[in-house]
């Protein structure tokens, strides 16, 4: 069972690596606007549209800078950006106020500090 799940996963694979290239180019792309603070949680989007690692690979990517989460909620809803990232706070409150908002992830961070 286990080779067959193996040999499922390497055939997957391969046939993955010969075709997301070739359709590279091949379908029409929509511009993505995340919206967020500027901070250290989308510091790998910062870093990936300064590689241009969007570009690369097709996507028209942009990141529009917010001082508050509300005020990305507030752009979200009036369709002048396609996803934002704010607290989970601003969320609950723009989905209080409007039932177009849908949570699909969230990012945690924790800092725990014992005293003994």
């Amino acid at each position: 069972m286990r080779k067959i799940v193996f040999s499922s996963v390497l055939i997957l694979a391969i046939i993955a690596a010969v075709l997301v290239p070739a359709c590279r180019g091949k379908f029409p792309t929509s511009p993505i606007t995340l919206g967020g603070l500027d901070s250290d949680a989308n510091f790998v989007l910062f870093t990936a549209e300064n590689q241009n690692y969007f570009a690369s690979n097709g996507i028209d990517f942009t990141f529009k800078t917010y001082n508050t989460g509300p005020d990305a909620i507030a752009d979200l809803l009036n369709n002048k950006i396609d996803i934002a990232g704010a607290s989970e706070y601003a969320m609950v409150s723009g989905a209080f106020a409007n039932d177009n908002i849908s949570i699909i992830a969230s990012t945690s961070a924790s800092y725990v500090i014992d005293l003994v």
